[in-house]
C-alpha cells in the first residue's frame, strides 16, 4: 500500500487527494500491529473473548484470514494509529477519508444508488446474499469507474468524521462535535444486505467499536 500506483488521484475544483484502490489487507495491518506490538485486532488480543485461540466467543471462527483479505475487527482508533504509523514510515500524509471524500470517490461521477447499474451490483460487491458468510480477498470483484475496488460491500470502512444525523453531500468538511463520540462507517459489507452497500448508505459506531465486518482504506494527501 505504500506505492503511489496503489492510489487513485481524485482531483476536481473541490478535491485534491489520492485514495487507495483497495481496502487495507490482513498482511498490511498485521505488519503494523506486530511491529508496534499494539492495536491488535480483537481476534488476536490477549484475554479478549473474541480471541480465536483462547476466547469464549467464536464470532471470528469462520472469518477469512488470508493475507489479501481485508483486515477486520479493528476500531476507528486502530485505523487512525495505522495511518500515523505509515505516515511516519513513508514520510507521507495518510489519513482516513472524510464522508464527502469517500462518497465522491465511490460515486465516480455517477448519480445512481450504486456506481454501477443495479443489475450489475453482484459483479462489484460482496454482500449477504453472495458472500457465503465471510469477507473476500480485496479486488476480487470489478472496480468502480475510477478503478476503486470494494467501495460497495466486503467490509464497512471507517471515515474520519464524527457522526452527524444530517449529512449533506455538498458540505466539504469533517464534522467536529465534542458531544458526539460515534464515527462514520461507509460502504456496506458481506454481513449486510445489498441495500446497505449503496454510495450513500451510512452507519455509525463508537470510536472503539470493532466487529467482524469492519475495516478501512487510506487517503493520501498530495
Amino acid at each position: 500500500m505504500t506505492m503511489t500506483t496503489n492510489f487513485v488521484p481524485i482531483k476536481s475544483d473541490k478535491f485534491d487527494f489520492y485514495i487507495s484502490k483497495y481496502q487495507i489487507t490482513m498482511r498490511e495491518y498485521l505488519t503494523f500491529a506486530n511491529e508496534t506490538h499494539s492495536h491488535y485486532p480483537e481476534w488476536m488480543e490477549k484475554e479478549n473473548k473474541y480471541n480465536i485461540e483462547t476466547g469464549s466467543d467464536d464470532l471470528y471462527e469462520e472469518a477469512n484470514f488470508e493475507d489479501d483479505a481485508p483486515i477486520i475487527g479493528i476500531s476507528w482508533e486502530d485505523a487512525k494509529a495505522y495511518c500515523a504509523w505509515l505516515s511516519l514510515k513513508d514520510a507521507k500524509n495518510y489519513r482516513l477519508p472524510t464522508e464527502i471524500e469517500w462518497e465522491y470517490a465511490c460515486r465516480a461521477n455517477t448519480i445512481t444508488p450504486y456506481s454501477c447499474q443495479e443489475d450489475e451490483v453482484n459483479e462489484h460487491a460482496w454482500y449477504f446474499d453472495n458472500a457465503l458468510g465471510e469477507a473476500h480477498v480485496v479486488a476480487s470483484k470489478k472496480p468502480n469507474p475510477w478503478g476503486l475496488y470494494d467501495m460497495h460491500g466486503n467490509v464497512w470502512e471507517w471515515c474520519e468524521d464524527v457522526w452527524q444525523e444530517t449529512y449533506y453531500m455538498g458540505v466539504d468538511e469533517s464534522y467536529a462535535n465534542n458531544s458526539e463520540k460515534r464515527r462514520v462507517l461507509r460502504g456496506g459489507s458481506w454481513f449486510d444486505m445489498k441495500e446497505n452497500a449503496t454510495c450513500s448508505a451510512r452507519h455509525k459506531y463508537d470510536l472503539d467499536f470493532r466487529y467482524v465486518d469492519v475495516g478501512f482504506r487510506l487517503l493520501l494527501t498530495s
